[in-house]
């Protein structure tokens, strides 16, 4: 499960420091057959210190047939003496034959964090996964994120949001992995961009060999809330089998001039049209 499949040369080294010196893990384990009712939260507290690196590593495995809700969210506290650090982090979904799972991940590093991520998702059989990562904080930030289809009728939903501000870079790459036939993945990643702040996404959809009658989709949009926030889009596709749909899609611009005057023609102030306009953008998201 801690193997590094899927990852450049420079981002498996820095899954190797996380397995080498990784601390203060959390290991989460719901039994097969079970149905939480209830959204279970997950909140991790850090306090750091300049130059200081931290190695959390998360394991969370759900059973066959259960089904869970879990809100995973990391915040960092710096001591009174400034100074940028690392968050090297992993975090390792294993969903078992039949489980459904809703996973929403939120990160809210502190401005002089510097972060990478591994999070990947391993589905079985059957399983269903809906995932949604929230990027607020960390003045850069890199995530690889995973979700590996080797089950029959296998499903995702990975939604991402980023909002950007100040000078933060924010790089994230995603990995829909297809490994068995039938199955379905459907991303969408959505960035809203101010100040200075960049944003660089780099998506692939995998489809193996044995991967036939695989449904894939994956859309990238950012919004430009500045003339100096940047934004790059590549998405990618490497098809092995026959008989798959495949499509994606990306798009990188301001904020229509036509909508804002629109909402500023019926008395709403520009500030407040344009928070309007970017509320709706992220809200296919936050539904």
């Amino acid at each position: 499960m801690l193997e590094a499949d899927g990852l450049t040369e420079a981002e498996q080294k820095l899954a190797s420091l996380n397995a080498a010196f990784h601390h203060d893990d959390l290991l989460v384990q719901i039994p097969p057959e079970a149905s939480v009712t209830r959204p279970v939260r997950l909140v991790r507290l850090w306090s750091v210190s300049p130059g200081q690196a931290v190695f959390p590593m998360t394991i969370i495995t759900v059973g066959a047939g259960s089904a869970v809700t879990l809100i995973d969210e990391s915040i960092s506290v710096l001591s009174p003496a400034e100074g940028s650090h690392l968050v090297n982090g992993r975090i390792e979904l294993v969903l078992e034959p039949g489980a459904r799972v809703h996973y929403v991940r939120l990160q809210r590093w502190d401005a002089l964090a510097r972060e990478f991520l591994l999070l990947r998702a391993t589905l079985a059989k059957g399983a269903a996964l809906t995932m949604a990562n929230i990027n607020l904080g960390a003045a850069l930030s890199k995530a690889h994120l995973v979700t590996k289809l080797i089950g029959e009728e296998a499903s995702t939903r990975l939604y991402g949001f980023v909002f950007g501000h100040g000078t933060q870079h924010i790089d994230q790459h995603t990995l829909q992995d297809h490994q068995a036939p039938h199955t379905n993945s459907d991303l969408q990643f959505r960035a809203a961009l101010q100040d200075e702040s960049r944003m660089v996404y780099t998506g692939l959809i995998r489809i193996a060999k044995a991967a036939a009658q695989t449904n894939a989709y994956q859309a990238n949009h950012n919004l430009l809330l500045s003339r100096t926030a940047r934004a790059e889009t590549i998405p990618m596709l490497e098809i092995l089998a026959d008989d798959v749909q495949c499509k994606h899609g990306a798009s990188i611009g301001p904020i229509d001039d036509e909508q804002a005057f629109y909402l500023m023609s019926r008395g709403v102030p520009r500030e407040a049209a344009q928070r309007l306009i970017v509320m709706g953008f992220i809200e296919p998201i936050i539904q």
